[in-house]
């Protein structure tokens, strides 16, 4: 029990210090409001110097009060649930003598037993686009710029939409000249970046999200500016030569996943996750041919049936006296104070 509890207190210290992260409580915020009452409506990531990326790692769905109810007898029921021998998927990358290496695989589990293996499953998202749709915000003192996430739930990767809103967020923020890149940073100098992209999960639908940060006294245009181009991408689709500035990108960024130097690992790893999600074995044989496909009316049928700026919901995390802007620009703001 000692070992769990110096974890527990580890991650409870971890998850308190993300208060003084204004990106961190954004993202959480955003997450929660979006998914509501849902087992990965929060994605916290934890930092830990040994992680092989040395970022950190996620915990879904974790709060302090739930951390705190977790006990051994909890972890040794799922260990036993989950880690069992039909859920196993290993993987191996290298030049192997795959003959020598199933020999040695058999001996080594020769004594498990084969079984079906066991559905995990995610309870069903509420209906909607968003749980909590309108303006969010978390005043925080001394910030000299906002931070800023705005959209609603998206599709999930097995969706036959994929490559459509794939193009679909690239159009937005994929490249220097895009939609947002070209309002919001080169014709006005509002933002230094900006982010628009749909997230892709294989259990459950992800999130389609907007971010940036920008100047307190220019936070509210911002916001105003980047629905103004959400909502003429959905209108009015996309224009033929972007559609083919995205294709290049997407086959030259598919290309460059497995020709760098250490990416075999990130390759397993794919091919990993298709079999363990039950996704197309071809799926990266098929990739390039599928996105080569893609033509103006299914990115503009996927903007139509998946942007909703009408109800979407927007979080800041800004200096307090940003307030009446925003309220002066949108009405009603919602308050959440985390101090």
């Amino acid at each position: 029990g000692r070992a769990v509890n110096l974890c527990k207190s580890q991650i409870a210290e971890f998850m308190k210090q993300e208060k003084d992260e204004p990106g961190a409580v954004l993202k959480n915020k955003f997450r929660a409001l979006v998914y509501g009452r849902f087992p990965y409506s929060s994605d916290r990531i934890v930092m830990d110097g040994k992680h092989r990326h040395g970022q950190g790692y996620a915990l879904y769905g974790v709060t302090l009060g739930g951390l705190k109810m977790v006990n051994v007898d909890d972890l040794i029921k799922f260990h036993k649930k989950y880690f069992r021998p039909q859920n196993v998927i290993l993987g191996f990358s290298g030049n192997i003598d795959v003959e020598e290496l199933e020999k040695k695989l058999n001996n080594i589990f020769e004594d498990w037993c084969g079984a079906e293996r066991d559905d995990f499953r995610v309870p069903p998202l509420n209906d909607g686009f968003s749980a909590n749709s309108g303006i969010f915000f978390i005043p925080k003192k001394d910030l000299l710029q906002s931070h800023v996430m705005m959209g609603h739930i998206g599709a999930k990767k097995d969706s036959g939409d994929y490559f459509s809103l794939e193009a679909l967020g690239k159009a937005l923020s994929g490249y220097f000249g895009s939609r947002l890149y070209r309002e919001l940073r080169i014709k006005r100098g509002l933002v230094y970046s900006v982010h628009g992209y749909f997230d892709w999960t294989y259990l459950y639908p992800g999130l389609f999200s907007i971010s940036f940060r920008a100047k307190n006294e220019y936070t509210a245009e911002t916001i105003k500016l980047a629905l103004a181009e959400l909502k003429k991408v959905r209108d009015s689709g996309i224009t033929n030569e972007e559609l083919e500035i995205i294709k290049d990108a997407i086959g030259n960024q598919f290309v460059f996943r497995f020709t760098n130097i250490g990416e075999g690992e990130n390759f397993l790893e794919q091919a990993m996750l298709l079999q363990c999600f039950n996704m197309p074995r071809d799926y990266f044989k098929t990739y390039l041919s599928y996105s080569s496909k893609i033509d103006q009316n299914d990115v503009f049928l996927a903007a139509q049936r998946y942007l909703q700026p009408e109800s979407i919901t927007i979080v800041i995390v800004g200096n307090p006296a940003i307030k009446v802007d925003l309220e002066k620009e949108f009405g009603k703001v919602n308050i959440i104070n985390i101090d």
